[in-house]
């Protein structure tokens, strides 16, 4: 099979390509490259390759994270609750229950902003979850510490379920990308301060 053209474009952060037989292209936002043009040489090849196989560790790294969400937040409020107890005694805290509630929503939001900044690479989408959440805290009557605590254990939590998860590539090969994440929690726990 023969082509005329490879048509590429840009994405916001991507570059998109396709193959197809054309004669003639009227889009402005479209280049035309001659097929012996496109890629030549072997780095540019071993760059789009690279580029692949990137996007892919990516949307892997990503998922595990989606798809173990109830596991993270269960596991990392267990772990909260047990451990400041005090704070969410029934019996001597009427509001322990609200208090509950709230942590155990806001802690699934947060695990939702940090997926999507995760996958966008953009820290600004860990604005949308810290909307309110000082004001909700404060007017449950959860101390900041406790929050961070909370914090500190999903991304602990999370990081251990990565790298029990990972198939495609060694831990050491996702270093970056849990470097990353461990900033994405940071920032939300550093908002609280």
């Amino acid at each position: 099979m023969e082509f005329d053209y490879i048509i590429t474009g840009k994405f916001k952060y991507s570059e998109w390509f396709f193959i197809q037989d054309l004669s003639d292209i009227s889009q402005s936002n479209l280049s035309v490259v001659p097929p012996d043009k496109f890629l030549s040489g072997r780095s540019s090849f071993d760059n789009f390759v690279l580029g692949i196989n990137e996007a892919s560790k990516l949307l892997e790294f990503v998922n595990i994270i989606v798809s173990n969400a109830g596991k993270i937040i269960a596991d990392s409020a267990n772990i909260l609750f047990i451990k400041h107890s005090q704070v969410f005694e029934l019996d001597s805290n009427p509001y322990a229950e609200s208090q509950m509630a709230a942590c155990l929503h806001d802690m699934e939001i947060i695990l939702r902003y940090v997926s999507y900044a995760m996958f966008l690479h953009d820290s600004s989408v860990i604005d949308g979850c810290l909307n309110g959440l000082c004001e909700n805290y404060q007017s449950l009557g959860i101390s900041y510490d406790l929050v961070i605590a909370a914090i500190q254990l999903m991304e602990k939590t999370t990081i251990n379920i990565v790298n029990e998860s990972i198939s495609i590539a060694p831990p050491n090969d996702y270093s970056s990308l849990i470097f990353e994440l461990s900033g994405y929690f940071e920032q939300v726990a550093a908002a609280l301060t």
